[in-house]
């Protein structure tokens, strides 16, 4: 029999543990174990945080691309629905958190006698991501579109929206061009009537009227006053819904004040544009046109124009309503008037002077031109 005391001896030297297994060893195992256990949980949570990361990463991007996508469709549209003119360079949109660059490129002549181009628009769409702003999200949209450069339907030198036409005194309207010979590829080969305007073709009292035929060249200008034009003088629409089809353009939108021009409610300092510029200049409401109006390009004038002493434009003049003239001004291109429905009669007194002129005709049209999207034939890319 062991007594207890050396049972309790015993037990002191570890005679109770397992071969090789003193308390210290045992306490090292669950301290490794431990530590490991803490470093697998601190590997797992820096997994997670890894992948809630990257998923956060992704999801940014994935918002960012969206946002650049929808600039880059919103540029295109814009560009398509405000653009005038044949397009040249580049224009920058800022759309919400961010921006879209619009290039448009011609790719062929679909139709030279009606002015008619294919036009490529390409519409980036760009979005910064402030943590890193030298890869922003980027996204393109491109569209395929026809350019309509011949906008302005070439009827009359003077297209009027009028029933009667009164002519007194010693004005001068005529159709046969008058353009430089040279001075563009259509010079000299078209002519025109000189006064279309709506109802019975007349003018009352006639002036001397002339229509010429083939080439027979144009006859002096008339002491009296007279209405000169190829294949007629005067001719007339039936009604103005024919006639404002026939100019070919959306009075309604040119008129609208949140459609941008490039000068509105004041012409430019001619002198500082290049020569071969010509500008669209809108006026709101009605315009006394005197000299300090003066100019080239497209004058719209979405109220009543008068013409005053002195006043002279070469290009086209664009007219909600005109006042009876009793002045001496001259146009030297085209003059549409009555578009805003017209009265019934206009009386064209004093001296006014309107010449066709096809070549200012021609280049103050085409900065009145605009695209139109061709169907299916949008697409987008990363």
């Amino acid at each position: 029999m062991i007594d207890s005391s050396e049972a309790r001896a015993t037990h002191d030297r570890g005679g109770g543990l397992p071969p090789g297994g003193s308390r210290e060893g045992r306490l090292g195992f669950v301290m490794a174990l431990v530590v490991f256990l803490l470093f697998a949980v601190g590997i797992a949570a820096a997994t997670g945080y890894a992948v809630v990361s990257l998923e956060s990463a992704m999801a940014e991007q994935a918002g960012e691309s969206a946002e650049a996508l929808a600039a880059a469709r919103a540029g295109l549209e814009r560009f398509v629905g405000e653009h005038l003119g044949v397009p040249r360079d580049s224009t920058l949109y800022a759309v919400a958190n961010g921006t879209a660059v619009v290039r448009a490129r011609r790719l062929a002549t679909l139709d030279e006698s009606r002015g008619l181009d294919l036009y490529v628009i390409q519409s980036e769409g760009r979005v910064e991501d402030p943590v890193n702003p030298r890869s922003p999200a980027r996204r393109l949209v491109t569209q395929h579109a026809q350019l309509q450069r011949k906008p302005v339907g070439r009827h009359a030198a003077a297209l009027l929206s009028y029933g009667t036409v009164v002519a007194t005194d010693w004005g001068q309207i005529r159709g046969v061009d008058h353009s430089t010979a040279g001075a563009c590829m259509e010079s000299g080969t078209e002519d025109l009537p000189g006064i279309v305007h709506r109802g019975t073709a007349s003018v009352s009292p006639p002036w001397d009227s002339v229509s010429l035929r083939g080439n027979r060249p144009a006859p002096p200008l008339s002491p009296n006053g007279s209405v000169v034009g190829r294949p007629v003088a005067v001719g007339a629409f039936p009604d103005h819904a024919t006639l404002y089809n026939a100019v070919g353009l959306r009075w309604d939108v040119l008129t609208d004040p949140d459609f941008p021009v490039a000068f509105d409610g004041a012409v430019p300092d001619f002198g500082a544009l290049a020569s071969d510029e010509y500008p669209v200049v809108r006026y709101r409401g009605s315009l006394t046109a005197n000299s300090s109006w003066s100019g080239r390009g497209v004058l719209i004038v979405t109220g009543t124009v008068t013409f005053g002493g002195g006043f002279s434009w070469d290009g086209i003049v664009l007219a909600g309503d005109m006042a009876d003239t009793d002045s001496l001004f001259w146009i030297r291109g085209l003059l549409v008037a009555g578009l805003n429905g017209g009265r019934p009669t206009l009386r064209l007194d004093g001296f006014p002077q309107i010449f066709y002129d096809v070549c200012s005709a021609l280049r103050a049209s085409a900065s009145l031109a605009y695209l139109e999207p061709l169907s299916e034939t949008r697409w987008e890319a990363r």
